[in-house]
């Protein structure tokens, strides 16, 4: 080494600062040395998923909704703690969490199967969920609100007179409204007065 490039090597480093490996050149930065990648390669070469011959099987039963400890003992993985870790290194939960049509699909199908205990109440709420649900799988709550002042507005004299006088509503009201009028009626009897 000459003397000049003694002086750029104290201590080990180049003038940037940055440390020289023998021979003096820099190792250049390569996605290997990324911790996220040496996580997941560490992960690839200890997993037992992974290094399973049916690997893409194993993770669509879990996105499936399968039992984790179903998965470990039919595909011989040991333990089910071995599927939710491969799960949580590739994002599988998300996925699974998506797929939340699979077991309310379960549940709806198998209402009338006598081992499985499933009671009335779980399978409409089952349809009730599954109807809730968009093609991504997320849950949206359907709402409609309609403006009466605007449908009162709508009615003829004739038709105000008559809901004034008899609680009569014209039918294109409570086809408008929907049943929830109709049935308030009916509670209060036709628009009678029940105390």
């Amino acid at each position: 080494m000459k003397k000049n490039q003694r002086i750029k090597m104290k201590n080990g480093k180049n003038k940037a600062g940055a440390r020289q490996k023998k021979g003096g050149q820099n190792k250049p930065k390569t996605s290997e040395s990324d911790p996220k990648t040496a996580a997941l390669n560490r992960h690839k070469g200890q997993c037992t998923v992974c290094s399973h011959e049916k690997c893409k099987e194993i993770e669509a039963a879990f996105v499936a909704w399968e039992s984790p400890e179903k998965i470990a003992t039919e595909f011989g993985l040991g333990h089910r703690t071995s599927v939710y870790r491969h799960a949580k290194v590739f994002g599988l939960n998300l996925r699974r969490q998506q797929n939340i049509r699979v077991p309310l699909e379960r549940i709806i199908e198998r209402a009338g199967d006598p081992a499985l205990q499933v009671t009335g109440a779980t399978v409409v709420q089952a349809i009730a969920v599954y109807g809730k649900l968009n093609a991504q799988g997320q849950l949206i709550e359907r709402r409609e609100t309609i403006n009466l002042n605007e449908l009162f507005e709508r009615m003829t004299v004739e038709e105000k007179e008559a809901y004034a006088k008899e609680g009569k509503l014209p039918d294109w009201f409570t086809q408008t409204t929907g049943s929830q009028v109709a049935t308030a009626q009916n509670e209060r009897g036709n628009g009678e007065d029940v105390e």
